[in-house]
């Protein structure tokens, strides 16, 4: 990844970061430089074939370490265990309309935008993993008491839980203040 940060000097970056700075301030444009964009951009009904190994991976996400357990795919792509897992149930989960989520925009003043679920697949197509115990599920997969060899993961989409922020903090880069409309935006895979 290293290799690729000579490509932040090209004319086109310069060029975009003249018009960020210009709109968004000095502060946010600084924070550009750094910034990096998950891995989580997948495409309802999007396929991985899983070669049934695991691995922990490590990446810097906006200046902060994170170690998270990987299951490698025959295209590539490393997909988080976590996000396998998705949830064991949908209750407050709105799969129908848009749900309202505010943050503290550039000017510190309180905005808002929506978002909207994508899952339209029943659940029982949702991945049921074996134990809802992250560390136990990845030893049972190092120890192929959960083979996922050849198995296909198919991604059905995103849920979306509406929630009242009990306690200010920062998520994907959005600051909140307690009594924010927030949501739990929970990806939701099939493993056949």
């Amino acid at each position: 990844m290293d290799d690729n940060k000579r490509f932040i000097e090209s004319d086109f970056v310069k060029g975009f970061m003249a018009v960020y700075e210009e709109a968004k301030g000095k502060d946010a444009a600084d924070k550009m430089l750094t910034r990096t964009v998950g891995n989580n951009g997948y495409v309802v009904g999007q396929e991985f074939t899983l070669t049934g190994d695991i691995k922990t991976a490590t990446n810097e996400i906006n200046g902060t370490k994170q170690v998270y357990i990987v299951l490698p795919t025959k295209e590539g792509t490393e997909l988080s265990l976590m996000s396998l897992m998705g949830v064991s149930s949908l209750k407050g989960y709105d799969l129908e309309n848009e749900v309202e989520i505010n943050f503290i925009g550039a000017d510190k003043a309180k905005e808002t935008r929506k978002v909207k679920s994508d899952f339209t697949a029943d659940f029982d197509d949702v991945w049921k993993p074996a134990s809802r115990n992250l560390l136990e599920l990845a030893g049972m997969i190092a120890e192929k008491a959960v083979n996922l060899t050849g198995k296909k993961a198919t991604f059905l989409g995103t849920a979306v839980k509406p929630i009242i922020a009990k306690k200010k903090g920062e998520s994907n880069g959005e600051k909140f203040e307690v009594g924010y409309k927030r949501a739990i935006e929970t990806k939701l895979w099939s493993i056949e």
